[in-house]
């Protein structure tokens, strides 16, 4: 995705608009969901990786969490839905390594819970303030505040060399106003 302009700027897009960033600020330090892109980035084989998640117990309460808070799923719903980003996730969702990783994360049971949770939540506005104040949220993150690397999450997708033309459409597309209906 180095190479990839307007997916860049999607990723800047994010980082910089003040109440994503909040999340992104709180996701840096957090190694063990670096570690699934790590994974992406040098090789194909991401099965320790999901033991890693499945037995690791600050993971596991992640998803607890993630599973029953609504207020979690409204971010994704307006990801979901905001056309320029859901196109992103879907070039995503079939590059073959990505796949693989979407595919583990779907029959993984409590995972697959958590998608079907933010599938059918309902999207009221004010996302991230709500993610900012929500008790339960706030603890979670600031349990990963203050673990080092996971600044990768990120860093590894946006520089994960991609092959084909799946963000060509992407270089064509205006970023500006991507965010403004949040």
């Amino acid at each position: 995705m180095r190479y990839e302009p307007k997916v860049s700027q999607l990723f800047e897009c994010l980082r910089y608009e003040p109440k994503v960033s909040q999340l992104f600020e709180c996701l840096r330090y957090e190694p063990k969901v670096s570690l699934l892109f790590d994974c992406l980035r040098y090789e194909p084989k991401v099965s320790l990786l999901f033991d890693c998640l499945r037995y690791e117990p600050r993971v596991s309460q992640l998803f607890e969490c993630l599973r029953y808070e609504p207020r979690v799923s409204q971010l994704f719903e307006c990801l979901r839905y905001e056309p320029r980003v859901s196109q992103l996730f879907e070039c995503l969702r079939y590059e073959p390594r990505v796949s693989q990783l979407f595919e583990c994360l779907r029959y993984e049971p409590k995972v697959g819970q958590l998608f079907d949770c933010l599938r059918y939540d309902p999207m009221e506005g004010q996302l991230f303030e709500c993610l900012r104040y929500e008790p339960r949220v706030s603890q979670l993150f600031e349990c990963l505040r203050y673990e080092p690397k996971v600044g990768q999450l990120f860093d590894c997708l946006r520089y994960e060399p991609m092959e084909g033309q799946q963000f060509e459409y992407l270089r064509s597309e205006p970023m500006e106003g991507l965010l403004e209906h949040y």
